[in-house]
């Protein structure tokens, strides 16, 4: 059996929420039980700073060069809020 996982939810406008863990720095998203995805945000500027700031208090964000390819190819995703590559 798959290790269990106990994940503390918390209500955020019209949606449940839980923290995470990546790389190092703190995230925070919706919980979609549609979805095998886990999407973390990038910022173009310094994480945290300019445009950026009250967007990566509120949800965490990092620069487009902290990640990895996985290997895998590109797909499109609709979200109710837009796409996503």
């Amino acid at each position: 059996n798959p290790p269990e996982i106990d994940e503390p939810l918390a209500y955020c406008g019209g949606g449940f929420c839980a923290a995470f863990d990546v790389g190092g720095r703190r995230f925070r998203g919706v919980v979609d039980t549609g979805s095998p995805f886990l999407l973390v945000s990038t910022c173009s500027e310094k994480p945290g700073s300019g445009s950026c700031t009250s967007y990566c208090r509120a949800w965490g964000c990092t620069a487009p060069s902290a990640g990895e390819p996985s290997g895998l190819e590109d797909t499109n995703e609709m979200f109710a809020a837009g796409s996503a590559r």
